[in-house]
């Protein structure tokens, strides 16, 4: 094992662990500088910024659930972004940002230490207000998208990981000031070829944004009229056309909403359902998916909460004549957990959430000033069983395992934070004596921002 290989962790780990222990008040944010203030902001219609991510990850197991087919992976992630907004016009502003992940590997060792990837631009558009002297705005070009709890809507980009999450669009923004509503229609083009539109600096010719192209709308509205709760109602169709091996040929229509509120003062929940109709790879496809929380707030020193959930996804089963498991649109993302996205892969693919009972218990604190503690446990099953015969996977098994998460957040002020991440988990019957082994999962994270 080389030397460097938990240098960076360990710098984590002990910058953690020695203010839970002691509960030394973290340094106060240092008073912005002048000098500071006018290199970022130099005129009054450019301002610009950027910030470095630094991961190290290690994953023992995380992909096969046997040591023996495994492949031990330990890396550190690089990701350095600049941004600038320009506005020549009140109403008129151009934003860019150029983003680079690289990394360094230690496991396995037949990997090259470096690999240098590609630098982007994962965002360039132009943002136009007040269009009309309407309460209308327009964006146009390369975003990003979130709603909700990026459930359908979140990552345009899964093939890089978490490096870039661009969509290509078209987004026109109505706000109803008087019924406290905003209505989001969106046109989305986005290409699993990296250099299309815009190539990439270094490009790289066999890496790919995506397994297919796709073309889709979006219509969501979100209202806050009612005190202490926000509802949104969505509209997504999605067309999928295939340029990869796990990718599908798929034209498909989600319906659904979302209400998120508070019930007393201690008391929250969110809640959310959708339905999808459509067809995938010559197949009818009916689909739904519901996903729940209730939350208690202590409203104590300690801002001590605890929640529980439930998700459901539905599955295909293979004897029925449509294909009925869900589709997870524009959310490949890491959601819940980063190791069991990664263990879907035996099945769909990385990060295509479907076919899943989750039953979710956790509990959240700050022990410490601007320390954050947050623990979960997750029961995952499955529905329906459509790899039944599939190499380590079970006939008729549907527990897939137990998932328990821990997370520690540090902020040291607004330039500077950083995080500890564990996963463990244990799989079920869902899985065969070729895949029984525990996996795991450790991520060390490190945030500058200027």
């Amino acid at each position: 094992m080389r030397p460097s290989l938990f240098v960076l962790p360990a710098v984590a780990f002990l910058a953690l662990a020695w203010t839970a222990a002691t509960g030394a008040e973290p340094p106060a944010d240092e008073p912005t500088r002048d000098w500071l203030d006018q290199l970022k902001n130099p005129a009054p219609w450019l301002e610009w910024g950027g910030d470095l991510r630094l991961r190290y990850e290690y994953s023992p197991n995380a992909y096969q659930l046997n040591h023996r087919l495994d492949t031990e992976q330990s890396y550190v992630r690089y990701r350095p972004r600049v941004w600038a907004k320009v506005t020549p016009a009140p109403t008129v502003e151009v934003n860019a940002r150029l983003t680079w992940e690289f990394r360094t590997w230690y496991h396995p060792n037949h990997r090259e230490v470096f690999d240098e990837r590609e630098a982007a631009f994962d965002t360039l558009n132009v943002h136009l207000k007040d269009l009309g002297d309407l309460p209308l705005s327009l964006t146009l070009g390369r975003q990003e998208l979130h709603y909700g709890d990026a459930w359908l809507i979140q990552e345009g980009t899964p093939s890089d990981g978490s490096a870039t999450f661009s969509f290509n669009a078209a987004k026109l923004t109505w706000e109803l000031q008087e019924s406290k509503t905003v209505v989001d229609a969106i046109y989305i083009q986005n290409y699993s070829d990296t250099s299309k539109y815009i190539r990439p600096f270094d490009d790289d010719d066999g890496r790919r944004y995506d397994d297919n192209n796709s073309t889709g709308a979006i219509l969501y509205v979100t209202n806050k009229s009612l005190e202490k709760t926000q509802i949104e109602g969505y509209l997504i169709v999605k067309n999928d056309r295939r340029t990869a091996a796990r990718g599908n040929d798929a034209t498909i229509y989600t319906y659904g909403g979302r209400a998120t509120g508070d019930i007393t003062n201690h008391w929250a929940y969110a809640a959310q359902g959708a339905v999808q109709t459509g067809h995938r790879n010559a197949v009818r496809h009916e689909a739904y998916g519901v996903d729940g929380r209730v939350t208690r707030h202590f409203r104590d020193a300690l801002k001590n909460a605890c929640h529980a959930g439930y998700e459901f996804l539905s599955g295909d089963n293979p004897n029925s004549g449509p294909y009925t498991g869900w589709d997870v649109v524009w959310a490949r993302d890491s959601r819940f957990s980063r190791l069991f996205e990664r263990l879907l892969g035996l099945e769909e693919g990385t990060s295509r959430w479907t076919n899943m009972h989750r039953v979710n218990v956790g509990w959240q604190c700050e022990p410490v000033k601007r320390t954050k503690l947050a623990c979960n446990y997750h029961l995952l099953m499955a529905p329906a069983n459509p790899f039944a015969g599939a190499a380590g996977l079970s006939a008729d098994g549907h527990v897939r395992g137990h998932l328990v998460t821990a997370k520690v957040d540090y902020t040291v002020n607004k330039h500077l934070s950083m995080y500890v991440l564990f996963e463990e988990f244990w799989p079920g019957d869902y899985y065969t004596q070729l895949r029984d082994e525990p996996a795991s999962f450790l991520r060390f994270e490190t945030v500058v921002k200027w």
